[in-house]
């Protein structure tokens, strides 16, 4: 995730906002400690020497095996007293699944707008409700600044499970790798695939029983996110029709209460109850967050395959479309999510009768009818 701290030349949308951002950062810069100093310490607790020797492994493995250079990023550390690092806004217009954009000069264009103060983040919502707007603030433990500064690792992550642990290093320091300014889905969703897949990678076919535990949380999670992406679809297809703005409000609940039914029908498979207050906090602006990190993963397993699962020939192909202009790149990005979308339709064909789908499918066929494409 790419924090608003990298915006602070943006234009005075709010004083306030550039404010807290500067000022957070600065936080953080001056509050590192380098873990070379901390692990020479003797009075060092040893859960979290344990913590910091693991991650200086883990990078170290995502630098020879991967191919993702940390450089001074990962290499110091701060305690924070709260719970995460920053905390995303995302807001979406009335009867729309589409994100809300703030626009900045180095990022681009991103879906969400950060806050170091959760209570700022929730004054900003309240302004973006008072203009009409759903809106959703997530916790976000981790954050990218792609090499403007020494990233430190923090006590919001710094003690997650090894897995979890790797994918987050993973994920930030593929969004150092490459970023392509205004398309926070893709290089979102391309973070999310490196950082998954290269938990996979080291882990092998067995891995330990904390991978082993591990990918039972991940696999809930999968089928949670495609329940709640065939709720977005069902969602965008009834905004985009010709039904009346007060018909598509009480469709809309409709969905919603199928959603939330056929969540308890498969309760155990999805999550046996780890995501229940997420779900009773779902709406358009929680969704329109899901797809920009979800969405579009598809589309870099098959570029890694097509790569033969050879990291750097991987990274050669996802950073080549960087080099295409933007009309020739978003054509190429369409192709190839016609393509995922041809492999599940005949995937999905496969496997319905398997026994590790998501069971509920009553989502199919309310709304409004859509297009399968």
């Amino acid at each position: 995730m790419l924090p608003s701290v990298l915006v602070l030349l943006a234009g005075c949308e709010s004083l306030s906002f550039y404010g807290q951002a500067a000022r957070g950062q600065l936080q953080l810069l001056l509050a590192r400690q380098p873990v070379a100093r901390l692990l020479a310490e003797e009075e060092l607790e040893p859960p979290l020497r344990q913590a910091l020797e693991r991650s200086q492994r883990l990078l170290k493995y995502l630098e020879d095996d991967i191919g993702l250079m940390s450089g001074r990023r990962y290499r110091s550390y701060v305690a924070l007293q709260r719970d995460a690092v920053v905390y995303n806004l995302v807001a979406t217009p009335q009867l729309s699944v589409t994100a809300h954009r703030w626009c900045y000069p180095v990022a681009g264009c991103v879906p969400y707008q950060g806050y170091f103060r959760r209570a700022a983040a929730l004054r900003a919502a309240e302004r973006y409700q008072a203009r009409g707007f759903t809106t959703y603030v997530g916790r976000v433990p981790a954050y990218s600044t792609l090499g403007w500064f020494a990233d430190p690792l923090l006590s919001t992550f710094i003690n997650w499970p090894e897995p979890r642990l790797l994918n987050l290093l993973a994920h930030e320091l593929a969004h150092s790798r490459l970023w392509l300014k205004g398309e926070a889905a893709f290089n979102e969703a391309f973070a999310s695939f490196v950082g998954e897949q290269a938990v996979r990678d080291y882990y092998g076919a067995e891995g330990a029983a904390v991978y082993r535990a591990f990918q039972a949380q991940e696999r809930a999670w999968r089928h949670l996110v495609a329940l709640q992406l065939e709720l977005r679809a069902a969602l965008a297809a009834l905004y985009g029709s010709e039904v009346p703005d007060e018909e598509k409000t009480a469709r809309r609940d409709v969905l919603y209460d199928t959603f939330r039914r056929c969540y308890e029908t498969d309760r155990e498979r999805l999550g046996a109850g780890r995501f229940d207050t997420y779900i009773r906090l779902l709406n358009e602006a929680a969704l329109a967050g899901l797809a920009t990190y979800e969405q579009d993963q598809p589309l870099f397993a098959l570029l890694f395959r097509e790569a033969d699962r050879d990291w750097a020939r991987f990274f050669a192909r996802v950073e080549g479309l960087n080099d295409l202009g933007d009309t020739a790149r978003s054509e190429r990005v369409a192709a190839l999510r016609q393509r995922v979308s041809a492999d599940q339709q005949v995937a999905q064909q496969a496997d319905d009768e398997r026994a590790d789908q998501v069971q509920c499918r009553a989502l199919a066929g309310h709304g409004v009818d859509r297009n399968p494409s």
